[in-house]
C-alpha cells in the first residue's frame, strides 16, 4: 500500500502533512462536541419516562451539535482562499504554477485538501446525525 504524499496536495512550500493532521484533529473535535448531542437526547427520554412531559423537537434535542462542523467547514474555506493567496503574495509562484505541464497543477494543489477535509467531515457529521436521529425515534 502507497503512502500518500501531502505534500503534493498542498502549495508549495506549505507541509501538506501538517495540514491534513491539522483537518484531522479538527474533524475529530467536531465530531467529539457533537457527541453532546446524545446526553440531550437521553436527558429528554429521562424527562419524558419520569415526567411524561412532551418531547422536545429532534433539532431543540441537537442544539449546538453540528456548529463543530460548521466552523470546521468555515476554516476549510479559509484554507482554500488562504492557498491562493499564498500563492499570489507569499510565494510568488502563481505565474509559475500556471506554466507547468500539468495545466491543472496549480488549481490541484489548493482545492484538495480543503476539498478532502470537506467530504470526510460531511460523510461524518451525515453518519453522526443518522445516528442521533436513530437515538431519538427510539424515545417517540
Amino acid at each position: 500500500m502507497r503512502r500518500i504524499d501531502w505534500d503534493k496536495l498542498s502549495p508549495v512550500g506549505i507541509s501538506g502533512g501538517r495540514r491534513a493532521a491539522r483537518i484531522g484533529i479538527g474533524t475529530l473535535a467536531a465530531a467529539l462536541w457533537s457527541c453532546g448531542a446524545i446526553s440531550r437526547i437521553s436527558r429528554a427520554r429521562r424527562y419524558y419516562e419520569l415526567y411524561r412531559r412532551p418531547v422536545p423537537s429532534f433539532r431543540d434535542v441537537l442544539g449546538s451539535a453540528p456548529a463543530g462542523f460548521e466552523i470546521l467547514w468555515l476554516a476549510l474555506a479559509v484554507m482554500l482562499i488562504r492557498n491562493y493567496t499564498y500563492h499570489l503574495r507569499d510565494s510568488r509562484a502563481d505565474y509559475t504554477m500556471r506554466r507547468l505541464p500539468r495545466r491543472w497543477e496549480y488549481h490541484i494543489r489548493c482545492w484538495a485538501l480543503p476539498s478532502l477535509g470537506l467530504i470526510i467531515s460531511a460523510l461524518l457529521a451525515a453518519i453522526l446525525l443518522a445516528l442521533y436521529g436513530w437515538l431519538y425515534g427510539k424515545i417517540i
